[in-house]
């Protein structure tokens, strides 16, 4: 099992922007061949981020951050 959660942000971004479109009533501007959310595939790369678990925890706001030490002088 590895320690890093893969996550794509554009999958959610598009997905919500689905929703939105088809609730909107322009889901015949979104779907398609030469929609928009197939124009945004082709021109977005898909890199995932990789999430520790204490990355995704400290971004909930479940955990705190560690505070960075200061060094003497």
């Amino acid at each position: 099992m590895s320690d890093t959660l893969e996550f794509r942000p554009i999958n959610g971004a598009l997905g919500i922007a689905r929703v939105l479109a088809h609730r909107f009533g322009l889901g015949f501007v979104w779907d398609g061949k030469d929609g928009v959310e197939q124009v945004l595939r082709e021109n977005i790369p898909e890199r995932p981020v990789q999430l520790t678990p204490r990355a995704v925890l400290e971004s909930s706001g479940l955990v705190k951050r560690p505070k960075k030490k200061r060094g003497r002088k």
